[in-house]
């Protein structure tokens, strides 16, 4: 209950933070996937059925807000949760560059897997330079805010056992 309670915040900040960034930021020419972090660090945390649903959830949502393609946030972010929630249990947790490392590859794999669902797409870019200029550069901008992002809860989360073991 105070885990869905706490994903659903992360979710809600996640998605203010994704609608609000090129207003405030308009300089900035990328813009990261505040959702997608927060669908890794669910799928991370929590495992696949974790993973899949937050990210079919918040890949409606941003279908949704962001408009598009309507359904390519939703499949690729479900595929992307289930994939990245492999990864739960088989890795050292407290190490806080695993996390960023897992978001650098998703990120690379959310845009592999958005190109052929936009079928527009396919014939008319190049994709190796769509991938130099484009996909390398978000991938790595979703990196250091996921580095920050996990830093930060994994502060709290430490500090939290560490109050609750004081007084327990």
């Amino acid at each position: 209950m105070k885990k869905g309670l706490y994903y659903t915040l992360f979710s809600l900040i996640a998605l203010i933070l994704q609608l609000q960034f090129k207003i405030y930021l308009p300089f900035m020419d990328y813009t990261p996937d505040f959702l997608l972090i927060v669908v890794v660090l669910i799928a991370f945390s929590s495992g696949t059925k974790a993973g899949f649903f937050s990210g079919l959830i918040l890949g409606l949502t941003q279908d949704v807000f962001l408009g598009g393609f309507f359904g390519v946030y939703t499949v690729s972010k479900a595929i992307l949760g289930l994939i990245a929630g492999l990864v739960e249990g088989k890795v050292y947790k407290q190490n806080v560059l695993i996390p960023p490392i897992v978001v650098f590859f998703i990120s690379i794999l959310q845009e592999i897997l958005i190109i052929p669902l936009i079928e527009n797409l396919i014939f008319t870019i190049n994709l190796w330079t769509l991938f130099k200029s484009y996909v390398i550069k978000f991938a790595f901008y979703n990196t250091i805010l996921t580095f920050i992002i996990y830093s930060i809860i994994y502060y709290f989360n430490l500090n939290e056992k560490n109050r609750r073991s004081y007084y327990e």
